[in-house]
């Protein structure tokens, strides 16, 4: 587990925290999660724009001041908001990081890199697919690894993290039962992604996609692979392409042209959804009612 314990956790542990934590968080689903645990005692910033792209995002004066007062920096990792790395070592070396891919208490995905299909992708995502959000068992983990955490920090409400944590477990639960109702009535069904980030969802609820337009939302597939996809949308009759705000679609029409496939849009950050506690378990539910949609009739 790579959470990095500053002077502040030290500080904590042995005196009663005097001021709410300032809690920086990269992105939106990640925003909604530590909101789920601290509920109303800390205000939690976060850095990206629900809607952003991780890899054209220019970091604003208010993103670095957030960063130095921080007493909490909360980042899915290097995988997914890589122009974070430098920012957290250089202007938040005071506060304790948790990044949450290098936590415990869940399986991570393995990227496969040698696939040649795609043109060289400058953001290279790492060794494990950082889209770990859209799963409710890792949600879960990692709801509790942040519980943890904040209650070393501020140990005289770690006992309401402990609550926080334990009652947004429970939604997270109701919701992958929610889920599994909602793609009920199109197990079986095929369909493509426009970039291969859901992993964790098709794992989670046994919904694997039949391909990927590109592995990573900023790179470009090669003719031979559309080739390829197209040929295996006709072999397995694929119905549906699941598109994101992250990925050209002129890709997806390309593959979908004269296949009679449909195109749907899913958005793995959950923009249009309200900010709050509620986002992070909205958007698993959303993605599986876009898809249930796209595979109906």
């Amino acid at each position: 587990m790579s959470i990095r314990l500053a002077t502040a956790l030290t500080l904590a542990a042995t005196s009663l925290q005097a001021e709410p934590l300032r809690i920086v968080t990269d992105t939106a689903p990640i925003q909604s999660m530590v909101q789920a645990v601290v509920g109303d005692l800390a205000e939690v910033e976060v850095l990206l724009p629900a809607g952003a792209s991780p890899h054209d995002y220019a970091m604003r004066p208010s993103d670095a001041i957030a960063l130095e007062h921080a007493d909490v920096v909360v980042w899915v990792g290097h995988g997914l908001t890589p122009f974070l790395e430098d920012p957290i070592e250089t202007l938040a070396k005071d506060a304790t990081v948790v990044e949450l891919l290098d936590t415990d208490g869940w399986l991570p995905i393995e990227l496969d890199h040698h696939d040649d299909h795609d043109e060289h992708d400058e953001h290279d995502h790492g060794a494990v697919d950082p889209h770990a959000w859209l799963a409710p068992d890792v949600q879960s983990a990692w709801i509790m690894t942040l519980a943890n955490t904040l209650g070393q920090l501020d140990p005289a409400n770690a006992a309401t993290y402990q609550f926080n944590a334990a009652t947004q477990t429970t939604a997270i639960i109701d919701t992958q039962s929610a889920v599994e109702e909602t793609l009920a009535d199109v197990r079986g069904g095929q369909f493509v992604v426009s970039h291969d980030a859901l992993g964790y969802f098709e794992r989670a609820f046994d919904m694997p996609a039949a391909g990927a337009i590109t592995i990573s939302d900023a790179s470009a597939p090669g003719a031979a692979h559309i080739i390829e996809l197209r040929q295996i949308m006709q072999d397995l009759d694929v119905t549906c392409i699941l598109v994101d705000p992250q990925t050209s679609p002129k890709w997806a029409q390309v593959v979908a042209e004269g296949t009679g496939a449909k195109v749907a849009m899913i958005d793995p950050q959950g923009a249009a959804l309200p900010d709050g506690p509620n986002r992070s378990t909205g958007i698993m539910l959303d993605i599986a009612t876009v898809l249930a949609d796209c595979l109906k009739e």
